[in-house]
């Protein structure tokens, strides 16, 4: 393995980095699962960019349509600062019409398996979930590990800044 291969800067995960890839890789094949278990259609793209304010632009990471709800994914690797990475993110979701979902999926920060975990999926997650808890909309961005996300879709592990939890199944229509 090539040395800093997919690393930006000190503490940000390139886009295309291969474990950014494979992760947004995991979050598809569960849905493909899940969908074939349900017996329901499904929509998935990956990384379609959308416009914000003022022509700004944003990918995210998936965007997906399943038992009539809108859902986005955002995979947040804890290599990121909340406020200087994840907010503007948060903002340009507000940018957009209609009705749906964001989901960040978060994991442990380990950027060399050798050396201790930097910052845990729960550390990651309960600084998202503050920074979330700000916006004030309900249930509309959640959070949840991404391994739990991925073993197990009818789990209810998607987490709100609220402290409600919900699986894909049991997302309201809209809160």
């Amino acid at each position: 393995m090539r040395k800093n291969q997919g690393v930006k800067g000190a503490n940000e995960v390139d886009k295309n980095s291969p474990e950014h890839q494979l992760c947004i890789g995991d979050i598809y094949v569960t849905v493909v699962k899940l969908a074939g278990k349900l017996g329901v259609e499904y929509s998935w793209k990956s990384e379609k960019s959308l416009k914000a304010q003022k022509g700004i632009y944003f990918r995210p990471d998936g965007e997906l349509w399943i038992l009539g709800k809108h859902i986005y994914f955002e995979v947040e690797r804890g290599s990121q600062d909340v406020e200087k990475k994840v907010r503007p993110k948060v903002q340009n979701y507000l940018t957009q019409k209609g009705w749906f979902y964001v989901i960040f999926t978060v994991q442990d920060y380990q950027p060399n398996p050798e050396l201790p975990i930097r910052k845990t999926a729960f550390q990651s997650g309960n600084d998202i979930l503050g920074l979330l808890e700000r916006f004030q909309h309900g249930s509309q961005f959640l959070v949840t590990p991404h391994f739990k996300f991925v073993a197990d879709p009818e789990a209810e592990v998607l987490v709100s800044p609220t402290q409600e939890k919900f699986s894909l199944q049991t997302l309201p229509d809209r809160p």
